[in-house]
């Protein structure tokens, strides 16, 4: 099988690492975005506009721009360029926890250590932060370039800080350090606090430990002379800026009964609260905005039931399942349990209650930020117009991922909106961000260039749903040259058989894994004395293969097809 061109990619490759040892190559740090149509903030654009970033930070903007001589061309044309969204609490960039096993029992469980009982707000972001962790990746792909983020798990699982999602380590990304203290009404397992009770108690109780080693400590500094010498405590030390109300207790409140317990212990602890990954507040409207509290309600959006129902009968009426007879149903309907119905009037206000959470804020006039803790980066637009659906406009909306959050934060001197001297976070969209085919093409952070593909919607193919069989013209993309190659894909009762052809020369592979629409396989080339393992891994979906054939130490390539008939037999 001729497969010399992977020789030549060795080659290329081993002689670009030993130059890459004398030579420095940099690309520039600057970029113009021309001719598109910029949404500096909520209610300001600019229609065929340019923007200018230089090392990290925006320059100019606006219409009579010039363009400086090394800046790298972005074409705007008929594209739309929005601030980079701002994630307001989640815990994006946490690294992955090991699996904990047989731990070491708790001889006290009425008193355990405080890391064992999920007390540990002295634990920053910065201890426990993975810049390569793919939920970076993917909320920078959903548009969102910064966030406040914070350790998970416990009661007071740590301090929160304000991050970029450049996905580089810890010193680059942290934007504001240790911004606040995160509380949660998470119970321990098997140990004090179990219950909410003891969360309760277990609040008033650090609190009240806090103050007093505040005062032990100030008397100790104004005269040690027959003082004990303070014992020191990181947790208490971590808690003196919730005491001393310098910084906020961002308390996770989901549920009404959540707001309701961390509004009992604001009142009797007298602490500053935030409420945050809020998703039922609507009852709390008036003494959230009185207090005028830092709020952030949840993404995480419920559709409605009906919705859903018609979306599977209509799935059903496709796939030629008969209806049910109109006397059948009407017998069903008499039939229903009087207590059924009552429950599915409860659901339906409840995922009302949801929805329409946003706008009802919005209506009485209180400011929030978005969290995106309990959903994926790729449902925020469609939770969004869910949204959207029950009143509240595009503008409130870009108002809370935007310019509210960076208020919020203490960071709207440098994000939020594009305008000259802020940090470049933006994002550019073919389309109105809202609109139903809009795709994010580009997002810059820090003027850090990301591109993503664009792919255009095609119809399915007749009969082929579902299925990966097929004969599919494939290019493999590697710097300075494009191979053409054919993949078939056959299927015999519970078989498959592939087939890979290069050049007029055709390999059927013995060895591969198929896991639904995903295929797998190793293949090992030998041209001219030379050997080279490759492993090609894709997907195949709606007739189009998206993968990669990875050359081991030299590299992965993309690979990409399309079905072009029927394999072969």
């Amino acid at each position: 099988m001729k497969y010399k061109f992977w020789v030549f990619i060795a080659l290329m490759f081993s002689t670009f690492s030993i130059g890459a040892q004398d030579v420095d190559i940099k690309l520039s740090s600057t970029y113009a975005i021309q001719n598109a149509h910029i949404i500096q903030k909520p209610g300001k654009s600019i229609e065929k506009g340019t923007l200018i970033i230089k090392d990290g930070v925006i320059i100019d903007v606006g219409t009579n721009v010039s363009i400086p001589a090394d800046a790298i061309l972005v074409k705007g044309d008929s594209m739309y360029v929005y601030p980079g969204f701002i994630d307001a609490y989640n815990n994006i960039g946490e690294k992955k926890k090991e699996e904990k096993k047989n731990e070491e029992k708790i001889e006290n469980p009425g008193n355990p250590p405080n890391d064992r009982a999920g007390i540990t707000p002295e634990r920053s972001l910065s201890e426990v932060f993975d810049g390569g962790d793919k939920s970076i990746a993917e909320w920078r792909e959903a548009g969102f370039t910064a966030s406040l983020s914070a350790p998970s798990d416990g009661m007071l699982p740590g301090k929160a800080s304000i991050i970029i999602h450049s996905g580089h380590d810890a010193s680059s990304s942290i934007l504001k350090e240790n911004m606040g203290t995160i509380g949660t009404f998470q119970s321990a397992n098997r140990i004090y606090p179990a219950t909410i009770i003891g969360v309760m108690a277990k609040y008033r109780d650090l609190f009240r430990q806090t103050s007093y080693a505040m005062k032990h400590e100030s008397a100790y500094k104004a005269n040690p002379i027959g003082m004990a010498r303070p014992a020191y405590n990181k947790s208490l030390m971590a808690l003196i800026p919730v005491v001393d109300k310098s910084q906020y207790l961002y308390m996770e409140a989901e549920k009404l009964k959540d707001i309701s317990h961390a509004l009992t212990l604001q009142k009797d602890l007298g602490f500053n609260i935030a409420l945050v990954n809020v998703k039922q507040g609507g009852q709390y409207i008036d003494v959230i905005k009185s207090q005028k509290m830092p709020l952030v309600l949840s993404l995480d959006i419920p559709e409605s039931k009906d919705k859903k129902d018609k979306e599977k009968d209509g799935d059903k009426k496709e796939k030629g399942e008969k209806e049910k007879d109109k006397k059948d149903e009407d017998k069903e309907k008499k039939e229903l349990d009087p207590e059924v119905e009552a429950m599915k009037v409860r659901r339906d206000k409840a995922i009302m209650e949801y929805q329409s959470q946003a706008a009802l804020f919005a209506k009485n006039g209180i400011e929030f930020g978005f969290s995106g803790k309990d959903i994926k980066g790729k449902d925020v637009k469609k939770n969004v117009k869910i949204m959207m659906e029950q009143g509240i406009t595009e503008d409130q909306i870009l108002t809370s991922l935007t310019l509210t959050p960076a208020k919020m934060l203490g960071v709207s001197n440098v994000l939020g909106s594009l305008e000259k001297g802020k940090i470049a976070n933006l994002f550019i969209a073919t389309a109105p961000y809202f609109d139903e085919d809009s795709k994010i093409k580009y997002v810059f952070v820090e003027g850090e260039q990301f591109e993503y593909e664009v792919k255009k919607k095609k119809a399915k193919q007749e009969g082929k749903e579902g299925t990966i069989t097929g004969l599919y013209a494939c290019t493999i993309d590697v710097p300075g040259d494009q191979r053409n190659i054919t993949i078939s894909i056959a299927k015999s009762d519970d078989s498959y058989t592939l087939i890979i052809e290069n050049e007029g020369d055709e390999k059927e592979i013995d060895d591969f894994t198929i896991d639904g629409n995903r295929v797998s396989f190793p293949m090992e080339i030998n041209e001219d004395g030379f050997t080279m393992k490759l492993k090609y891994d894709f997907t195949i979906d709606a007739g189009e293969i998206d993968g990669s054939v990875i050359a081991g130490e030299f590299g992965s390539f993309p690979l990409k097809g399309e079905r072009t008939g029927d394999p072969k037999l």
